[in-house]
Parts: C-alpha cells; sequence; structure tokens
C-alpha cells in the first residue's frame, strides 16, 4: 500500500483514507446553513451510515465545537433525515 502525508500532516493512502494520525480543528471551515455534500461514505459503530453523496446542511459549527450535520438519505419509504458529527474532511460544499 503506497501511503503518503497530506497537508494536513494525516498519513492518507493512494485512495485518500485516512491510515494515521489526526489533526486538532478548532474553527470549522463551515458556518450554519451551509448546503454541503458528503465526500465520502460516513459512518461507523458509533455514527449513523450517511451513503457518498448524500446532500446535508450544517446545523452546528463553531470556534471550538465540532460541525454537526443534518443528511438527507434516499430510502424505501422516502427520504430519511439523520444528524450526526463530521470531519472537515468528510464533506463538501454543494
Amino acid at each position: 500500500m503506497k501511503l503518503m502525508r497530506a497537508a494536513s500532516d494525516r498519513v492518507v493512502d493512494a485512495l485518500g483514507n485516512v491510515v494515521a494520525g489526526r489533526t486538532l480543528n478548532l474553527m470549522s471551515s463551515y458556518s450554519v446553513g451551509d448546503q454541503v455534500i458528503a465526500a465520502r461514505g460516513i459512518g461507523g459503530v458509533l455514527r449513523p451510515t450517511v451513503p457518498e453523496g448524500s446532500p446535508g446542511v450544517v446545523v452546528k459549527a463553531g470556534l471550538f465545537s465540532a460541525t454537526t450535520v443534518r443528511f438527507s438519505i434516499p430510502g424505501l419509504l422516502g427520504l430519511r433525515e439523520v444528524e450526526t458529527t463530521v470531519e472537515d474532511y468528510e464533506i463538501t460544499r454543494a
């Protein structure tokens, strides 16, 4: 596996997955109300699953708080809304 160092001192593999290190981002790059899109699949044991490309709206962002986004995810019974905390590299502006 080819590894490279990202500009933020995280180690990422050739696909852009973070494999080591984390950066402390004290200030979010987003503001409440910003329209965003999931840049990658988000989820895991402690977070709801959000597929790549899902649209969302920033509902919480601050100087010393994480960015919280409400995503709209299409499902069998219509749109489902999930709210989850994200890192800036997991979302992009719509």
